[in-house]
């Protein structure tokens, strides 16, 4: 059995040669190169260590691009637990502010209802300094009390947005 080969020096038109190869079987399909020297056929020691070379390049390649994907499905998991969190956060924010303007809404309704129990009396006539002062310290306490409590619940859940921002991480 017999193989082709490349041609020798350039410069020279493409001429083939045949070469025995009794030393060394061929796989019948004849991929692999060999080098033919005094009719005999040897395999390449050069191709050989440049394919060894490529499947170490692709394996490392391969072994790069497999954490590059853990590391990105580990930051995807990360942003996604983040923006549930901050979803979670916003939602709350919005309810106490629409508690908060509720509350002030009734507050006026109140007040509003104190002062038109009379009808077309005058804010003086009915409540005298004293009174209105009081009232209008009570409206400024509620205001403070109610500013307090939307601090306490921010503060709170900015500490648990850091624990689980702080847990997540460690389990990276």
């Amino acid at each position: 059995m017999e193989i082709l080969q490349y041609p020798s020096p350039p410069g020279v038109g493409r001429e083939w040669r045949f070469c025995s190869i009794l030393p060394l079987p061929c796989p019948p399909s004849h991929t692999h190169r060999t080098n033919c020297y005094n009719g005999i056929a040897y395999p390449n020691p050069i191709f050989f260590f440049i394919s060894l070379q490529w499947l170490q390049q692709i394996e490392v390649t391969e072994s790069a691009l497999q954490q590059k994907m853990i590391d990105l499905e580990n930051e995807k998991d990360l942003f996604s637990k983040q923006k549930g969190y901050l979803d979670d956060e916003l939602d709350y924010r919005k309810q106490s502010l629409d508690q908060a303007h509720k509350h002030i809404l009734e507050l006026e309704a109140m007040l509003y209802d104190a002062l038109q129990q009379e009808a077309g009396a005058k804010m003086s006539e009915i409540l005298s300094e004293e009174e209105r002062d009081k009232l209008k310290n009570a409206v400024e306490q509620w205001k403070r009390q109610v500013m307090s409590e939307l601090r306490e619940r921010d503060s709170q859940i900015l500490r648990e947005r850091m624990e689980h921002i702080q847990h997540a991480q460690q389990v990276c």
